[in-house]
């Protein structure tokens, strides 16, 4: 190849590169838009769902201790569970306490509230946060993952909720205002994905009464992000 060929050939080579540069670039650009997108839509409803239940709970009519005993019973580990016998992923959220969780028809009943709050928040917002979840201030979970239709079966209710930070963010002494707070990553054992998770308070009477979350999986992340293609389609 003479000098000008070669010259030519390393001018084409430079502007492919900078153009694939340019394509990566625009493709983290758009990536990074549409995750700060999910985080505050994460955040907003959260935020919602944390106001709703600070403002709804109470015992309702038709919620009793028997009805508790019929949907939740003991688990492998020890604690309870929601019972597999009719339960549906899509239409129900998991309750999940611990050994010891100390359980009279008052809390049965509460608890039940809790979860029909839950599902009745989740059933209004499909999509995208892929779950919605909280913790009682005692510890336990009530958890509503429609797509992860095999959490039931992956608990561990040995898990100390109480005093990590899907809990200690959202405590008064730590979150005054009682706005959302996102954890660092970490690895939650029922569902075996790491994540982070935004978390905010909620109140029973004034009293605090555990903290309600959103997840975000790593998983998720890298979804979103092989979405997008380095070199898109030109029509």
């Amino acid at each position: 190849m003479g000098p000008g060929l070669w010259i030519a050939a390393w001018a084409i080579e430079g502007a492919i590169l900078k153009n694939e540069l340019g394509v990566l670039a625009r493709t983290h650009d758009e990536w990074t838009r549409r995750m700060n997108d999910r985080l505050i839509q994460a955040e907003a409803s959260v935020a919602r769902y944390g106001r709703m239940l600070t403002s709804a709970l109470h015992e309702v009519e038709g919620e009793t201790p028997q009805k508790f005993d019929a949907l939740v019973g003991p688990s492998r580990d020890g604690g309870m569970v929601s019972r597999n016998a009719g339960f549906e992923p899509r239409r129900d959220a998991i309750v999940w306490l611990p050994a010891g969780y100390p359980l009279d028809g008052r809390e049965k009943v509460f608890l039940l509230e809790l979860k029909r709050m839950t599902e009745l928040y989740s059933a209004g917002a499909p999509g995208e946060p892929i779950n919605t979840w909280l913790i009682p201030r005692r510890n336990g979970l009530v958890m509503y993952w429609p797509s992860h239709t095999s959490y039931i079966d992956q608990v561990d209710t040995t898990v100390d909720f109480v005093n990590s930070e899907w809990t200690t963010l959202a405590l008064p002494a730590n979150n005054p205002e009682g706005k959302p707070r996102w954890t660092p990553t970490s690895y939650d054992p029922g569902a075996r994905e790491w994540m982070v998770s935004v978390v905010v308070p909620f109140f029973r009477d004034g009293v605090f009464a555990g903290s309600a979350g959103h997840d975000v999986t790593v998983n998720a992340v890298m979804d979103s992000f092989r979405e997008l293609s380095l070199y898109p389609r030109r029509s």
